[in-house]
């Protein structure tokens, strides 16, 4: 995996971009040949890498390496190293953004000290130290270390490390760690570790650990431990370990382990383990293990432990009963065996 600095050392000179740090992107940017006619080596990929990564380090403590198998003849290391070192200052000038407002167009770049980064046209940008990143134009942006994105226009956003992000127009956002994301128009979320994220128009969400969900239109979620979720219109939710779900408009929950759940408008809800189910037009419920449920407008219920026969109000609703050796049935306001 090409790391930064990535350069291409040739017989004349040394080469790099201000849109990547892939070897193989700088070579075809610039229209490099890997041999020439007689079959010879025509340059060599090369990094000078700082220790852990952290491009604000001297530039003396840079790790000079070559970075592949195939050595031609006239390389010369010494030689070489010290034309890579000549170019290590304007590449960081250009692409390591420090303290201050920064404004790039389609260019890579990194950003520390809490920098303030507006990128738009395709730009790439990785932020660390409590940075503020805005997007747009199908930039992609890695967040670190608490910093803050705001992403437009189909932009890809991957934050870690508390960050927080707003995307929108059809962006896609990866976040871990104490992230907070609200994404819009079609956007695709995956948040974990105690993350919070609001995600409209057909987004997709998945959210683990303690996550909280907001969710509307066609939107599919996932949420795990402890997670709270509402979701609306032909929403998708699966919900557990103690999840509270609200779905609307045609949606299905499946939601277990003490979940609470709310759903309306011909919804499926599955809730086990001490679980509250209240449902209505046309919903099917199965809930166990002591649940509650309220079911409405022709449901179909299926409950085991502490269910009450007068929680049916639909005169064509259909309970089954079995917390009781003998199974029990009710069919609206009147009762079967």
């Amino acid at each position: 995996m090409c790391r930064p600095a990535s350069m291409i050392v040739t017989k004349t000179k040394v080469l790099w971009s201000e849109k990547t740090d892939s070897h193989e992107d700088i070579i075809e940017e610039f229209s490099l040949k890997e041999k020439n006619v007689r079959n010879e080596v025509n340059f060599v990929r090369v990094e000078i890498c700082p220790p852990d990564g952290d491009l604000t380090l001297p530039k003396k403590q840079w790790k000079y390496q070559i970075d592949q198998d195939l050595i031609p003849n006239w390389y010369d290391a010494e030689e070489a190293e010290k034309a890579v070192r000549l170019a290590l200052p304007d590449w960081i000038k250009r692409k390591v953004l420090k303290k201050g407002e920064h404004i790039i167009k389609d260019r890579q770049v990194y950003a520390y000290d809490n920098s303030t980064v507006n990128a738009y046209n395709n730009s790439s940008i990785e932020a660390c130290d409590s940075s503020i990143v805005n997007a747009y134009n199908n930039s992609t942006v890695k967040a670190y270390d608490s910093s803050t994105v705001n992403a437009h226009d189909r932009s890809i956003v991957k934050a870690y490390d508390r960050s927080s992000i707003e995307a929108y127009d059809r962006s896609t956002v990866n976040a871990h760690d104490n992230s907070s994301i609200e994404a819009y128009d079609r956007s695709t979320v995956n948040a974990y570790n105690n993350s919070s994220i609001e995600a409209c128009d057909s987004s997709t969400v998945n959210a683990y650990n303690n996550s909280t969900v907001k969710a509307y239109d066609s939107s599919i979620i996932e949420a795990y431990n402890n997670s709270s979720i509402e979701a609306c219109d032909s929403s998708t939710v699966k919900a557990y370990d103690s999840s509270t779900v609200n779905a609307h408009d045609n949606s299905t929950v499946n939601a277990y382990n003490n979940s609470t759940v709310k759903a309306c408008d011909s919804s499926t809800v599955n809730a086990y383990n001490n679980s509250t189910v209240n449902a209505y037009n046309n919903s099917s419920i199965e809930a166990y293990d002591r649940s509650t449920v309220k079911a409405y407008d022709r449901s179909t219920v299926i409950s085991y432990n502490n269910l009450k026969k007068n929680i049916l109000m639909s005169t064509k609703a259909v309970l089954i009963n079995r917390s009781k050796v003998t199974i029990e049935c009710f069919c609206g306001n009147g009762r079967g065996g």
